[in-house]
Parts: structure tokens; C-alpha cells; sequence
């Protein structure tokens, strides 16, 4: 009888031991093998020319004198926005397939969301281009897709945001620049009414440190900590962005000005608001082409009054 037993519970155990192999076998067979396209490697260097195409805007940035532009109105680039686009380009890293489908409206490739990318080189030939859709539910991901492929893979890291931009967004906001330590007069004009600094040289203060001080024409001492945060500012200004629609020339009669003198002049006019824009000043520099916008808390951090740039005896 316990014979009889332990042979039936060793002719189940074989039974479970094939239906367990059976299935696995099945899995097996119906498992998707598949694979990745290959990406061909390129050198950040090498790259001189991005398309980036949109249902509503084309851009086309170029590279002359390892300086980056906006093509064809010549406008400068945002460095570190270009640098994060060819970073994204170079090491484009495709890491699974998601579907064969052709539902590119569910990944963010139909026609009217999509954004194409293409990178050249110096002879204009073409080096890379792929899509790019949707961010992955991962947060680590972005949808894309390559030429001449219906599929829809997975690329490492999530940059669509990168390349969804607009002109403004990637011009250089830098419209003013220099070395404080250059400058050695300051001219300040506010209500037809001017105040100009001189720098003094004198030798170092043991306790304080200072070795410079800014006098006015009758010799009064500037408040220097009124001066130093106006340097703050100025030596690099970035604008909220740019007044497209006008040029410098349509600027008269500005309510603020400073003007630098170093290795060279330096100016900056800041002019009324603007009827419905209370946050933002407009404003011109010598260091820029352009007129742009200045934000409220910048523009006051620089329209010193007079009397606050005057130490008090």
C-alpha cells in the first residue's frame, strides 16, 4: 500500500515536472526577440549644422567661430542650450522597442507633435536624424523614432524639452558684460540731472581691505556698497528677452542711464514701462543690437537714487 502511495506521488511529480517544462517551453517561443538599430557614433566637434522642425517653426542653428547661431537672422545662441541639444544628439541611446503599431499620436509622433532633428557637419552632410516624441511614463525616457523605421523605440534619458523651443527662448540674454576692475568713472543721468564717480587708487587698509574708492567731482565718497551692488548687476546682465518688433533707434528720452568708462565706454539706457507691462523695463545697451526687456527687480536694483550713492559725512 505505501508502495503503491509514493509510486503515485512520484508519477504526479512527473507530471508537474512536464507541464512545468511544456510551459516554459511555450513562453520561450512565443517570447519577442528583437534588434536595436544601431545609432553611428558622432563627435560633439563634428557637428556644425541642427534642423529642428516643428507643425509650426523650423529653426536652423549654425556654427561660425565655434560661436553658435540662429540662421538666418544671425542672432546668438544660448550656449549651454546648444550644448545640452549636441550632448542629447551624441549620446542618443535607443534601449527597447515599444511598438510596430504605427499609433505615433499615442508617443507624441503623429505629424502635429513630433519635432525632427537633423545634425550636419561642416560640408552639410547629414550626420543624424531621428524624432522625437513624447516623455516615457518613466521620467527617464523619450519616445523616438529613425528614418525609414515604422517603430517607435525607447532613448535613454528625457530631452524633449530641449529641443521644443522657441527663438527667443535660445538667443544669448547677455546684453552687457565687462570687467568691473576695468572701469574707472562711472557717469549716472537721471531726470536731466548727472552724477559722475572717479576711481581712486589708495593702499590697503588693514582693517577694511579696500584699496579703492569712488569720489565725485567735488571730491564727495561714493557709498561704496550702493556701488558694488550696481556692478552686480552690469558686469553680467541677462534680459528677460527681447523686444522683437522694434530696434534701438525707436528708444528716445530714457528716465535712467549709466554710462562706463574703462578699456572702453560702456552704457546702459532704461527706459518708461510700457502701457500693460508693469513688470518689465525697457531698455538698450551699447553691448547689445537689440532693445530688450528688463525685469522690475533688476532695472530698481540699478536705478540707484542719487542721494543713495553719496556717503553720508
Amino acid at each position: 500500500m505505501k508502495n503503491k502511495r509514493i509510486k503515485t506521488e512520484f508519477i504526479v511529480l512527473i507530471g508537474v515536472i512536464i507541464i512545468l517544462f511544456a510551459l516554459l517551453i511555450f513562453r520561450s517561443s512565443n517570447s519577442v526577440h528583437y534588434k536595436l538599430p544601431e545609432i553611428k557614433p558622432i563627435n560633439k566637434q563634428d557637428i556644425s549644422k541642427i534642423e529642428i522642425k516643428k507643425s509650426d517653426q523650423s529653426l536652423i542653428l549654425i556654427k561660425i567661430n565655434s560661436k553658435w547661431i540662429i540662421d538666418p537672422q544671425a542672432y546668438a545662441c544660448d550656449n549651454n542650450k546648444i550644448n545640452d541639444m549636441i550632448d542629447n544628439i551624441v549620446n542618443l541611446t535607443l534601449t527597447a522597442l515599444v511598438s510596430e503599431s504605427k499609433d505615433y499620436k499615442r508617443y507624441g509622433l503623429d505629424n502635429e507633435q513630433k519635432i525632427i532633428v537633423k545634425a550636419f557637419n561642416i560640408k552639410n552632410q547629414l550626420l543624424i536624424e531621428f524624432e522625437i516624441g513624447k516623455q516615457a511614463s518613466t521620467f527617464r525616457h523619450t519616445f523616438v523614432k529613425i528614418p525609414n523605421n515604422i517603430k517607435v523605440y525607447q532613448a535613454s534619458n528625457s530631452f524633449r524639452d530641449n529641443f521644443d523651443q522657441k527663438i527667443d527662448a535660445l538667443r544669448d540674454k547677455i546684453v552687457m558684460k565687462f570687467d568691473k576692475n576695468e572701469i574707472t568713472e562711472i557717469e549716472i543721468e537721471e531726470d536731466k540731472k548727472k552724477l559722475h564717480f572717479t576711481k581712486k587708487i589708495k593702499p590697503v587698509e588693514i582693517n577694511t581691505g579696500k584699496k579703492e574708492e569712488w569720489l565725485t567731482i567735488d571730491k564727495k565718497k561714493a557709498n561704496s556698497e550702493e556701488i558694488e551692488s550696481v556692478f552686480n548687476e552690469l558686469t553680467k546682465l541677462d534680459c528677460s528677452k527681447y523686444i522683437e518688433d522694434k530696434t534701438k533707434q525707436d528708444f528716445s528720452n530714457p528716465i535712467y542711464t549709466i554710462t562706463l568708462k574703462g578699456n572702453k565706454l560702456y552704457s546702459i539706457s532704461i527706459f518708461e514701462k510700457t502701457e500693460g507691462n508693469n513688470n518689465e523695463y525697457p531698455a538698450i545697451t551699447s553691448e547689445s543690437a537689440y532693445p530688450f526687456l528688463l525685469s522690475s527687480y533688476k532695472a530698481d536694483n540699478i536705478m540707484k537714487k542719487p542721494e543713495k550713492l553719496i556717503k553720508e559725512k
